[in-house]
């Protein structure tokens, strides 16, 4: 009886070993991801546990069909690294990753990146028909590396959803998709920022990227996105393509979905907008349309509209429809087109006409509504041209142009001109004092130099200089003046030019000065130039310390009466007439009892030694 009572001890304490090993074991296998040193039985734990800034790692593989989703809420800022291990998820709401309001950044460090989050549910309406990520309530998602994957017989699953002022980054990775790659939603109010910088990103079936949302895609070097269907299906909003490699593979299915994925509208690019305008210019990248797709389709819907510059690139036909006025395509030796900026002898003017004027020709500029202004490398010759401006004012405005022309009464009737002078000093307080010479008929206007011009009424008013020669962008250059301790540099503006990070001033026709722009948003279109002020000594920039104070005024020599300066007198004058400073101040009639200096007298500089 005792040797049995024995065994039966043993055997019980054997089972109870037995127990707490396996108890053992199974709580380590929960152990699923660590904060540093700290683990967690659930990838939900960790996340919810994480501080800004902190990094979660896998350990063991994680299965989320059979938890709840993971959220990344708001002021999250945290890393997942897969760390080679796996995420199976589902395209459900309760089944995927919610980043809503936080930043999540994805990434595997693990050698070869094995790691891979994925769903292997087919699509069915109402139930799989969710993205595996979901970014939307200002959240942001940034992928660095790692593999994202779903894809199944039902060839409809989304991998990446930007919704409502989600934020999408892409570095690196790949991401494959038996629909979309990166769809948004063709809600209103979904403005979303999609960015692909890098990596891999595939649909099976489909467009890799569907656009159907307010906001902005940008494309640029690294990337390659391509799609049974195509590479990129915008329905809505704004496209820049900087670079990247985009291909229609022409292998989409006949189904409804995608809006391009069959016949016949497959195609590298979409632009079929049937939610609202279509943006897009594209500086670069190669665009591929392989088999019978076609490269790209720019069909909007009635009501709608596309917008498409083309200015750069590599493409596999001929897009010279699509580009932009001054560029076209080049065909090269292997078949493909590069887009090239046109030859010399082309003049190219982008307002809301879109006028590209080849020699010879005639041109109306409005310079209120002209965007850029372009003149090939040796000019253009013979463009008879117009300048139309509303001017809002009656004071002096500043004035640029490429060409040479010649004053007449009929534009002295209408207008005033003067041009750079000098740099003085104002009596009393030491402030700058950019004097202008009056111009009278018969006077030359200079190409890219700085000028004033004044319209004697208010309104729309049209400048006709008549036929004139285009000077080449090559002799575009700064004109600058000094006085003993500051560089004075003015800058002509051939293009819309935001002048806040060039420490720019701008002239204010009703300050009568030269004012700092503070305002980064504020930019001056062309045909005017902006100012620079330096120290002579160091070339440090010279701003005022009150941000937008007035730091030179102008003044004009001879304003209201003829005038024109026509060589140096070194001796003193008393012709009778008003003398002036520099200043443009009247400092009597003669320069009898005047302290030495320089003046203006008669139209002549005088120096009275």
């Amino acid at each position: 009886m005792r040797n049995l009572t024995l065994h039966k001890f043993l055997a019980m304490l054997l089972m109870t070993v037995s127990s707490a090993t396996l108890s053992v074991a199974q709580n380590v296998a929960k152990i699923v991801a660590k904060i540093g040193t700290t683990e967690y039985a659930t990838l939900k734990a960790a996340v919810y546990d994480a501080t800004a800034g902190q990094t979660v790692t896998l350990i063991n593989d994680v299965d989320l069909t059979t938890d709840d989703d993971l959220e990344v809420g708001k002021l999250q800022n945290i890393v997942l690294d897969m760390n080679g291990h796996s995420i199976k998820g589902a395209n459900a709401d309760d089944k995927n990753i919610w980043v809503s309001g936080g930043k999540l950044t994805l990434k595997d460090s693990k050698e070869n990146s094995t790691g891979k989050f994925y769903a292997e549910t087919p699509y069915k309406e109402g139930v799989y028909d969710k993205p595996l990520v979901r970014v939307d309530n200002n959240g942001e998602f940034v992928m660095e590396s790692g593999h994202i994957y779903s894809v199944s017989a039902g060839n409809l699953q989304f991998v990446i959803g930007a919704y409502t002022n989600g934020k999408v980054t892409i570095n690196g990775g790949t991401i494959e998709s038996g629909g979309y790659a990166i769809n948004g939603s063709n809600d209103e109010y979904q403005n979303t920022t999609i960015t692909i910088n890098g990596g891999t990103l595939v649909s099976t079936s489909s467009y890799a990227i569907s656009h159907p949302q307010f906001g902005t895609l940008t494309i640029n070097d690294g990337a390659v996105v391509y799609g049974a269907g195509g590479a990129i299906d915008m329905k809505r909003g704004n496209l820049v393509v900087n670079g990247g490699i985009m291909t229609s593979k022409d292998k989409g299915n006949t189904g409804k979905w995608g809006e391009g994925t069959g016949d016949p509208d497959k195609a590298a690019l979409n632009f079929c907008a049937p939610y609202g305008d279509v943006t897009a210019i594209i500086k670069g990248g190669t665009i591929t349309a392989e088999g019978d797709a076609v490269l790209i389709d720019a069909k909007p819907t009635e009501g709608k509209t596309v917008t498409l510059a083309i200015e750069g690139g590599t493409y596999s036909s001929d897009v010279s429809k699509y580009c932009s006025p001054g560029f076209t395509a080049t065909p090269n030796a292997d078949g493909t087109y590069d887009i090239t900026h046109v030859g010399d002898g082309v003049l190219v003017v982008y307002d809301k006409s879109y006028e590209q004027v080849n020699a010879g020709g005639a041109v109306n500029i409005d310079m209120d509504l002209v965007n850029k202004i372009l003149v090939a490398e040796a000019g253009v010759n013979g463009v008879s041209t117009t300048l139309t401006k509303n001017y809002t004012n009656t004071g002096w405005n500043s004035f640029f142009v490429p060409f040479d022309f010649t004053l007449t009464d009929k534009m002295l009737n209408d207008f005033e001109f003067a041009t750079l002078y000098a740099i003085a000093l104002e009596n009393g307080n030491g402030s700058s004092v950019i004097s202008y010479i009056m111009k009278k008929a018969g006077d030359k206007i200079a190409a890219f130099f700085p000028c004033l011009i004044k319209a004697k009424a208010t309104g729309k008013q049209k400048l006709n200089v008549g036929e004139v020669d285009y000077k080449s962008i090559k002799e575009v250059t700064p004109t600058d003046c000094s006085s003993t301790t500051e560089l004075f540099t003015f800058h002509p503006v051939m293009e819309n030019t935001y002048i806040a990070a060039k420490k720019g001033y701008y002239l204010n026709s009703e300050k009568k000065s030269f004012v700092y722009n503070i305002h980064p948003e504020a930019y001056l279109p062309p045909f005017r130039y902006y100012m620079t002020i330096q120290d002579r000594a160091t070339k440090n920039y010279i701003v005022p310390d009150n941000g937008g104070a007035s730091k030179a005024k102008i003044c004009v020599i001879g304003e209201n009466e003829p005038t024109g300066i026509t060589d140096l007198v070194d001796e003193a004058a008393n012709a009778s007439g008003k003398v002036y400073n520099l200043q443009g101040v009247v400092v009597g009639n003669t320069t009898e009892g005047l302290p030495k200096g320089v003046y203006i007298k008669n139209g002549r500089k005088i120096i009275v030694k």
